[in-house]
């Protein structure tokens, strides 16, 4: 069994790379932001919604499905195996979709989505998913101390032209976009060589079989976690224009950015507390209670802390053509503590097992979402589709903590 030591060392090796990398992230996408203004940037917010919520074809929950099972060996069938079959599915999968993208790109709104544009982001997207799911193997086994350098790696890779680019005075957003396309490829062939380097290559076509058929509910999840995540953003590039979009992706974006800590603490407890409920699932009610508790609390201090520093956040990050995000970080703040506790509270169910009936809770969060969003988008405008993100982060919380209140009841009450 795991010591507590361990397991906090493991969160701190993983927050802290994730922290770093985050950093670099948000830097690349300041840079852009701040190079070619709201009109341009909105052009790839929009793509990037798009690409993003589409998808679901091929990624279909891998990550999180192996970040729960990469453990449990059954047939001795283990973590080489999963990794292996979950890469293949992807990559293939990804291929097809990346053709009924290219398919359907030149119907859409060329203003909105230029097709060139679209493609770009849409490879990048299924790139980055097949690093991600490559390093999810190191989470598993714990070996953060290779995921936070990785992870590193792989943002300054992404950086470098970027900056470049900047001091070149580059003001529209095609050029950065071909740069990060370019470098997320050598940063994905160079992942996922660690990885196999590091767990090998073991292809079993029952493996295969076995995790499509399993990662079905993990799908669906992530499908409807893409949804209130993205189509917010789709929302209003269809219609208030790209500008709209342009403004209001970037708060979305540092938001999702400061969710770093506790996706850390998530990315480990999944795996260590999956261990501990095959070894001494009693041990679990005590270590899922003081999960929440801390979520909480670390909820108040990083929704509370954006709330405050709205104002010289934007300025800084962004400069003066972004004034409009200072009103919508303030609400969005809101965002920010809900998610942190839905982070703890969706570690245990997903440890537990409960995945289908996170996927209940999920969907009530999606379809108010985008309900609520086509109602009130074109009167209330980018602070109405802020609000509605707060609302649906509501009902996803209270949704989680009604699974896991049932399920802690059920625990104790089992001799």
């Amino acid at each position: 069994m795991l010591s507590t030591r361990t397991i906090v060392s493991s969160i701190g090796i993983l927050f802290s790379g994730t922290l770093a990398a985050r950093l670099l992230s948000m830097l690349s996408i300041i840079i852009i932001t701040r190079s070619v203004g709201p009109d341009q940037f909105g052009l790839y917010a929009a793509s990037l919604a798009l690409a993003k919520i589409t998808s679901i074809v091929f990624s279909l929950g891998m990550s999180d499905w192996l970040l729960r099972n990469g453990n449990l060996k059954a047939q001795s069938i283990g973590l080489p195996e999963r990794l292996t079959g979950s890469l293949v599915v992807q990559f293939s999968l990804g291929l097809v979709w990346l053709g009924l993208l290219s398919a359907t790109a030149p119907h859409l709104d060329i203003a909105v989505y230029p097709t060139t544009l679209l493609l770009i982001v849409a490879i990048t997207v299924w790139l980055e998913e097949l690093v991600f799911t490559a390093l999810t193997a190191f989470k598993v086994a714990l070996d953060n101390r290779v995921t936070a350098r990785l992870m590193i790696i792989l943002q300054l890779l992404n950086l470098g032209p970027l900056i470049l680019l900047m001091i070149l005075e580059t003001n529209t957003v095609t050029p950065f976009i071909i740069a990060r396309g370019i470098t997320t490829i050598f940063g994905a062939v160079g992942g996922i060589f660690f990885a196999f380097r590091r767990f090998s290559f073991r292809l079993h076509k029952t493996t295969i079989l076995q995790s499509l058929r399993e990662t079905m509910p993990f799908a669906a999840s992530m499908a409807l976690v893409l949804l209130y995540e993205r189509v917010d953003v789709t929302i209003i590039a269809g219609s208030l224009g790209q500008e709209a979009a342009g403004l209001y992706a970037p708060a979305v974006s540092l938001v999702l950015a400061l969710t770093l800590a506790p996706a850390a603490i998530h990315g480990v407890m999944v795996p260590t507390m999956s261990r501990l409920f095959i070894e001494n699932v009693k041990t679990l009610p005590g270590i899922a209670t003081r999960s929440i508790i801390w979520s909480a609390l670390l909820g108040l201090f990083l929704g509370g802390g954006l709330a405050i520093g709205s104002r010289p956040l934007t300025f800084l990050l962004y400069g003066p053509d972004y004034g409009p995000l200072v009103d919508i970080l303030i609400i969005l703040s809101g965002v920010l503590f809900l998610r942190t506790v839905s982070f703890g509270l969706a570690a245990i169910i997903v440890t537990v097992g409960l995945q289908n009936m996170r996927v209940i809770a999920q969907a009530a969060a999606a379809l108010s979402n985008i309900v609520f969003n086509l109602l009130i988008v074109k009167e209330y405008g980018i602070s109405g589709v802020a609000f509605v993100y707060c609302l649906s982060e509501t009902i996803l919380m209270l949704g989680y903590a009604l699974i896991v209140v049932k399920w802690l009841r059920t625990i104790r009450n089992t001799p």
